[in-house]
């Protein structure tokens, strides 16, 4: 199971990720996680620049909060 802190990271990126409606992701998000830290995170986990946040899957958003929030 997440702990509270992964719960919580993951809450802040899909709220973020869907800020936007039928827009990409990326702009949304690298304004809380700053562009360089999101490429980096897209690229580990396979993710396209121009994805949209209905486009990925549950256990991406987890994987990619869980990398996101290691980088901090």
């Amino acid at each position: 199971y997440p702990t509270l802190v992964e719960r919580n990271e993951v809450s802040r990126l899909v709220r973020a990720a869907f800020s936007q409606r039928r827009k990409q992701m990326y702009k949304a998000v690298s304004a809380i996680y700053g562009k360089e830290k999101l490429l980096a995170a897209y690229e580990v986990h396979g993710i396209k620049k121009t994805a949209r946040a209905e486009e990925l899957q549950v256990h991406q958003f987890i994987a990619l909060a869980k990398t996101l929030a290691e980088q901090d």
